[in-house]
């Protein structure tokens, strides 16, 4: 019984050992280069480009341009270094604690904002939050607690400020 079993294995094998090789195709030669023919123009199109597809997401996205363009904000991040309670806090310490910053940082805008019922001392503007690591090492040599927050940026804010603008303490809503 062993040896009908073990001669039927070794059939079994040599037959499926003559499938593997079997080729249905030759390899052929290409005669032309790939890069070479990324390369060439396209003829069936001409170089333009068609986009199919519903004429309302075109005019959604016309007017998130008018919204974006008349709000002149955009969502980013900036570096907060304080926040307190305003029945615990003066605002003449949140001023004196601006302008230390200030003096320690020179360059970097200083944001004082309340968002009811806290003031909030934030620094920087920033598109991505990996722009803002950096801020956010130095400071944090100083200001320990220091962290990156999601802010609302004002377009108006990436301007170079003026001299006498970049002493004033900036009170933001948002």
């Amino acid at each position: 019984m062993h040896r009908i079993a073990f001669t039927l294995l070794l059939l079994l094998l040599a037959w499926h050992r003559g499938q593997g090789q079997i080729d249905s195709l030759s390899p052929q030669k290409v005669d032309t280069d790939f890069l070479q023919e990324l390369l060439l123009p396209d003829l069936g199109t001409r170089g333009e480009v068609q986009i199919a597809g519903d004429p309302r997401v075109e005019q959604l996205l016309n007017l998130m341009i008018a919204v974006n363009k008349r709000r002149n904000v955009f969502p980013g991040y900036r570096v907060q270094l304080f926040s307190a309670n305003t029945s615990r806090v003066k605002i003449d310490s949140l001023q004196r604690y601006v302008s230390r910053f200030e003096e320690q940082f020179p360059g970097v805008r200083t944001y004082l904002q309340y968002v009811d019922p806290d003031f909030k001392i934030r620094v920087g503007n920033f598109k991505t939050k990996i722009e803002a690591i950096p801020l956010l090492k130095k400071i944090r040599k100083k200001y320990p607690s220091s962290y990156i927050v999601r802010d609302m940026i004002h377009l108006k804010d990436l301007l170079v400020p003026e001299p006498e603008a970049a002493e004033e303490i900036l009170i933001d809503p948002f």
